[in-house]
């Protein structure tokens, strides 16, 4: 994944594990969050809850793409109640990848536009 978003010209940066990427997140100020569900230790539920109880209002709201391997509504429904904005079935094709994570940059771009005119 992180090679197939790189050629986009998108800036990457892996995390080896949940903690990492909280770290990385407060340090490096993303845009997109790409996490897996199915984790050891924290999982990916547990990580969006986290990120959208931190302090920075800009990170907490930051858009979050779930990817996972399990195929029901009922998963879907669970990664969005918990936080995700998007939720993908793996394997993942690189083109949907790269189209859902441009479509939730998107959208939050056209948040923060409307925020601003208001």
């Amino acid at each position: 994944m992180q090679e197939i978003l790189s050629a986009t010209g998108a800036r990457v940066i892996a995390a080896r594990n949940p903690l990492e990427a909280l770290r990385v997140l407060e340090e490096e100020r993303p845009q997109l969050l790409i996490s897996d569900i199915g984790m050891p230790g924290l999982d990916g539920f547990e990580l969006i809850r986290r990120v959208r109880a931190l302090a920075d209002p800009k990170l907490a709201a930051m858009p979050a793409l779930a990817l996972s391997a399990f195929a029901r509504k009922e998963d879907r429904q669970r990664a969005v109640e918990c936080g995700f904005t998007d939720y993908l079935v793996k394997p993942v094709t690189p083109a949907l990848l790269v189209d859902a994570a441009a479509a939730l940059l998107d959208d939050a771009a056209r948040r923060r536009t409307a925020g601003q005119g208001a």
